[in-house]
């Protein structure tokens, strides 16, 4: 394994940076429910999809923030606990902003921080390769990304109670997804979204 320095500066955003929580629907007072015992984790793919799993019926603990590393895993759950959340799932939608040496014994190594009764739920993401640009960072590069669908199936295959949201299969099924103005390979369009979002809830509702 691979030691991972994260400069003071990400660290302290990746744990102080404000995150949305969304509900999906009101209360007899007329408060939103929120379910704090399942939080999804995600990046800019959660901010564009969350209202698509909304109206899924997603009353989640939900917290995106576009450009999040995977390698913030670790500060987001410990400000997760560190709130007294009682985590029966975790769902974990990082990765299309790659962390070029994270690998398999760091992301055990960050959900043994849950309880091992603790339902995971990885959601492997994809970019579109054809979307290569070697003047950017490592964090675009699609190589790395794409690596994570089968690191997320190993961690699943070793971490009991844990399941992988194959959005990666989906999407390097159906490239023209990821080709929308703004999907620069890695985001979906509007339909895309959508299935996106539908792979998550049928995760949530099959994992065991």
């Amino acid at each position: 394994m691979k030691l991972r320095p994260l400069p003071l500066v990400l660290a302290l955003l990746a744990v102080l940076l404000p995150v949305t929580t969304v509900p999906s629907g009101a209360s007899a007072t007329g408060r939103w429910r929120v379910d704090q015992t399942i939080t999804l984790l995600g990046d800019s793919l959660t901010t564009r999809g969350r209202d698509d799993l909304v109206r899924l019926g997603a009353d989640w603990r939900i917290e995106d923030a576009p450009g999040r590393p995977i390698d913030a895993l670790p500060y987001r759950i410990k400000a997760r606990l560190a709130q007294g959340a009682n985590l029966r799932m975790l769902i974990v939608a990082y990765g299309s902003n790659a962390s070029p040496d994270y690998d398999a014994d760091d992301l055990l190594s960050d959900l043994a921080l849950v309880p091992s009764s603790t339902i995971v739920i990885l959601v492997s993401p994809y970019k579109l390769p054809s979307y290569y640009d070697p003047k950017a960072p490592a964090y675009q590069n699609p190589m790395y990304i794409n690596r994570y669908a089968a690191m997320f199936a190993t961690v699943a295959a070793k971490r009991p109670h844990t399941c992988v949201a194959p959005w990666a299969a989906y999407a390097k099924a159906h490239p023209k997804r990821l080709k929308g103005r703004h999907g620069g390979g890695v985001h979906p369009d509007a339909k895309g979204q959508k299935v996106w979002a539908q792979i998550i809830k049928n995760a949530q509702n099959t994992c065991r």
